[in-house]
């Protein structure tokens, strides 16, 4: 789904869109352009009636969502698209599949893809799931020592480590992770330090 920022507040694409309803109209007309109905037709209609699917009184303020799909469906270039992404948020949530619940369907619909150094577009979990076919023969083939790359781009990987932190009353370790890899498979275990209790009330320090 989506939530659209709102001065300081983030309201939820259902807030003011009747998505199942709207979901099911393009569904419909798709299935009237695959039986042979003239798309463009069909497009003019779908646009007269999406209004029908927006409450525009509780759109964010000076979003006109309408106007958005309109220069999506009819201009169809990144453009477009980019304006719907200037306020908003994705939010996608799901189980992670494995080889025993892995489903092909499910995969079609991935809106999460790796782009790989062969330029292949490869779905999340198709990459992570089946790994002997795509993540380790791909890191395998283009990945490269931590030492050679350091030596090729004259940067310290750790230079690219992120450090915080933990809000706690008393000093505590520095936890460090890897933001950037040094290429498919030059990555090396990273210890992550973390401070252990301090209070007397035996908490961590994050607040609850």
């Amino acid at each position: 789904t989506y939530v659209f920022k709102d001065g300081d507040k983030m309201i939820p694409i259902t807030n003011f869109v009747d998505v199942e309803g709207l979901i099911k109209y393009l569904q419909d007309k798709a299935e009237e352009i695959e039986s042979g109905k003239n798309r463009w037709w069909v497009a003019m209609k779908v646009l007269l009636n999406i209004s029908k699917f927006i409450n525009e009184k509780k759109q964010p303020t000076g979003m006109n969502l309408k106007r958005m799909l309109y220069d999506i469906m009819i201009k169809h270039d990144y453009s477009s698209v980019g304006k719907w992404h200037l306020r908003s948020m994705f939010l996608g949530m799901m189980h992670f599949m494995d080889k025993y619940n892995h489903d092909e369907e499910r995969l079609r619909r991935c809106d999460i893809h790796y782009l790989t150094p062969d330029m292949r577009i490869i779905p999340f979990c198709a990459f992570n799931v089946i790994p002997e076919w795509y993540r380790d023969r791909i890191q395998a083939q283009y990945g490269i020592p931590i030492e050679e790359w350091e030596k090729k781009t004259g940067r310290k990987l750790k230079d690219d480590f992120y450090k915080r932190k933990l809000p706690t009353k008393r000093e505590q370790p520095v936890i460090t992770a890897s933001t950037k890899t040094a290429g498919f498979g030059g990555m090396k275990q990273i210890p992550v330090i973390q401070g252990g209790s301090t209070d007397k009330d035996n908490t961590c320090g994050c607040g609850h």
